[in-house]
């Protein structure tokens, strides 16, 4: 009775074929190139790259631009004609205060590196001066327009040139009051030499330099 020889190498089963089949083919890369899953990311790099690029070349002008319209108004500073700064001026352009804050230190830093230590206190000056005294006399000026009458209360105030009485400022006669009716008439009965008035107007107050 002759026995069979057991195979060395058994043959796979139905379910090992199926589990090959089942397994991912290994990718194959070719002369450094990318497989198809990266090349969206590298693309997506590429794309970003050149944005920033596009963005820094217009920034570095417009910095550019910025810094030498600074220069040019800082020159005008310290021109001994140039006019103080206005207020309507300082109202446009208040969202550049800090822009301008920024290009004032970088000048006079790089203006003492010169060793030109006076332009750069006589520049600070001036600029500080153009910038805040306007708004100073803004500020104090939408303080003071409204005001209260008798005790103060919340939500009292009154509108001044709605409540405010035309004042005379008299020359001649130090210490007297002369702009109520009362005093008029004392002086036509007392001969009392007529006086020069200056009247101040409610828009006088925040108009005058010398008030």
């Amino acid at each position: 009775m002759m026995k069979r020889k057991r195979s060395d190498s058994p043959e796979p089963s139905c379910v090992s074929l199926k589990s090959d089949r089942s397994m991912d083919h290994p990718r194959h890369f070719r002369d450094g190139a990318s497989s198809p899953d990266v090349r969206p990311q590298q693309k997506k790099s590429n794309l970003s790259r050149n944005q920033l690029n596009s963005i820094f070349k217009e920034l570095e002008h417009k910095v550019i631009t910025l810094i030498k319209n600074e220069l040019k108004r800082f020159r005008k500073l310290l021109s001994p004609d140039y006019p103080a700064c206005t207020e309507r001026e300082v109202e446009d352009e208040e969202d550049l205060h800090s822009v301008r804050d920024g290009a004032l230190k970088i000048t006079l830093h790089v203006l003492k590196n010169m060793n030109h230590t006076d332009f750069a206190n006589t520049l600070h000056n001036k600029s500080v001066a153009s910038v805040y005294q306007p708004k100073l006399k803004s500020s104090l000026r939408e303080k003071f327009r409204r005001i209260n009458e008798g005790i103060s209360q919340h939500g009292s105030s009154a509108l001044l040139n709605e409540i405010y009485t035309e004042l005379y400022i008299t020359e001649g006669w130090s210490g007297d009051v002369n702009n109520e009716h009362e005093v008029r008439q004392v002086e036509t009965a007392s001969r009392r030499p007529a006086t020069q008035e200056t009247p101040i107007k409610c828009n006088d107050l925040f108009k005058d330099k010398s008030i």
